[in-house]
């Protein structure tokens, strides 16, 4: 009996018993939240398994988790709060509501310098709900209803991101940079469409408002954004042309603006850059449009041009013998073009110049760099191993006797 008297105390017009019982729902969701989310989201993802595959489970468990434990979490909280008493009890009282209003009145009056004041009916709408007082129960269930299409607009948002995952990976296995490159930015768009539209919802089933007279107020709104957010709107159709136009794609490796680096993403305003120091580099996209843009991914070979420096000691025989080397040298590569060209360039002031010309096929940075030096360094030995010298910058200076003095002639190279 003491123990059910104790219970049954009223303590700010609750009973301890019924503080106990709120204790205990919030104890109970804290604790099994997770397990139940965990449950919700492998029960959810039955729906995407013959679409994503087995092998996937653990990335959506892992995307839905989050959302899932505040949704519940908000459903223990909703319970729990509705096990109080007096939740009806308005929050103003009729007293408040009057003078609130009269104070809405008199601020809208005439008197003020201001006319066509609005109905000090269309005031109290703020206060009250159906035109009754608003109560306490009517504003937590507003504001639980506002966190539950929130949590729901969320899973929807993840489930977006982990259909947007499954359709990446399948691009990446088949090699498609198309796909790659344009996937992210639909699930950006279309994930952008979803938060506008949940706020929207939530602004009619909160808030009791009006979307029809909202979006038709975007109308004007919208041409206003447009006009402040210019440069935006032309970076946004600026990635349309992007993807129509498909001038690159992610993995590029591309020259604009005097810029060398590959291409990582394509965003609604910008393009992220990888530049080869590493570094990222983000171009509005109506440069990448408007500049001249260099698609080195797309060249089908690497161009090698060097000049070959040989002394004026070396014969014209011992010259057409390291010409026909070399030609036969780079015939002989199966990475270098059959259109090289090897031939005698010029004179410079201290050499005999072979112009050497050649385009390896393979466009990859480092194997080209391994290409080009072994086939430099077999040039080397022809030259070593037959009758020429490399030249190096020398000067000749002659030195002459005056007349009427003795000595000879002496030459100083």
């Amino acid at each position: 009996m003491m123990l059910l008297d104790f219970l049954n105390q009223v303590v700010f017009s609750n009973t301890i018993k019924t503080y106990i019982t709120i204790a205990v729902i919030l104890f109970v969701g804290l604790v099994f939240k997770r397990f139940i989310s965990k449950l919700l989201s492998r029960l959810l993802f039955r729906l995407f398994k013959q679409y994503s595959g087995d092998d996937n489970a653990g990335k959506f468990v892992e995307l839905m988790l989050k959302p899932l434990e505040f949704l519940i979490l908000v459903f223990f909280c909703f319970v729990a709060l509705n096990q109080l008493n007096n939740l009806n009890k308005p929050i103003f009282t009729h007293s408040e509501i009057q003078k609130i209003e009269q104070n809405i009145d008199t601020g809208l009056s005439p008197s003020k310098g201001l006319t066509n004041a609005t109905p000090p009916a269309k005031q109290v709408d703020y206060f009250r709900s159906s035109n009754s007082p608003l109560t306490y129960l009517i504003l937590t269930n507003k504001i639980f209803l506002l966190l539950a299409l929130s949590c729901v607009f969320w899973v929807l948002v993840r489930i977006l991101d982990f259909v947007a995952y499954v359709m990446l990976s399948k691009a990446e296995e088949s090699d498609s940079k198309a796909g790659i490159q344009i996937i992210p930015f639909t699930k950006e768009v279309v994930k952008f469409i979803v938060i506008i539209f949940g706020f929207l919802v939530i602004l009619s089933a909160v808030f009791d408002l009006n979307i029809g007279l909202i979006v038709s107020g975007l109308g004007i709104g919208g041409l206003a954004l447009a006009l402040a957010g210019k440069e935006t709107v032309e970076n946004l159709f600026a990635a349309f042309t992007i993807f129509i136009d498909k001038p690159f794609l992610v993995g590029d490796l591309v020259h604009v603006a005097g810029i060398d680096g590959t291409i990582e993403r394509v965003g609604f305003r910008s393009t992220r850059i990888r530049t080869l120091e590493k570094s990222i580099v983000t171009i509005p996209n109506k440069q990448m449009v408007d500049n001249v843009l260099d698609n080195l991914a797309l060249r089908t070979s690497r161009r090698v041009k060097f000049t070959l420096g040989l002394t004026y000691d070396t014969s014209e025989k011992s010259i057409r013998g390291i010409i026909d080397a070399i030609k036969t040298l780079l015939a002989q590569q199966p990475e270098v073009h059959n259109d090289f060209v090897v031939a005698l360039d010029g004179f410079s002031e201290s050499s005999q110049t072979i112009l050497i010309l050649f385009f390896v096929e393979e466009t990859s940075y480092a194997p080209f760099v391994q290409i080009k030096e072994r086939i430099l360094f077999s040039i080397r030995n022809i030259i070593m191993n037959s009758e020429g010298n490399f030249a190096y910058p020398t000067q000749r200076v002659i030195h002459e006797t005056v007349i009427g003095t003795e000595g000879t002639n002496n030459t100083t190279t």
